[in-house]
């Protein structure tokens, strides 16, 4: 089941008939406080640290580095080594194929 199908599109509210044994009250209490737009755009991905929501690998490189913490004053970003927790971000991308 998917959230569209819990949305009763003629009033613009949240509908639970059809799931009505499947969450507890208080999930359901949860759900009713997110809103839900009025203009039925359909979904995308957005990246939530860039203005308009596209990824740049600049952000993602000021992502990693803010989940390392600090760093020192004399420390210069490009130098920086990288822990393995950032490593594993970047080695979550699908590898190219090198030129031939």
């Amino acid at each position: 089941m998917t959230v569209e199908e819990v949305i009763d599109h003629d009033t613009g509210a949240w509908n639970f008939e059809s799931i009505e044994g499947l969450l507890s009250d208080s999930k359901k209490q949860a759900i009713r406080l997110v809103p839900i737009s009025l203009r039925f755009a359909g979904d995308r991905l957005i990246w939530p640290l860039e203005k308009f929501g596209s990824y740049s690998v600049k952000s993602g490189y000021h992502w990693i580095n803010r989940l390392a913490g600090p760093r020192t004053i004399n420390q210069a970003s490009t130098s920086s080594p990288m822990t393995d927790l950032q490593w594993g971000h970047w080695g979550r991308a699908t590898p190219r194929k090198p030129w031939k």
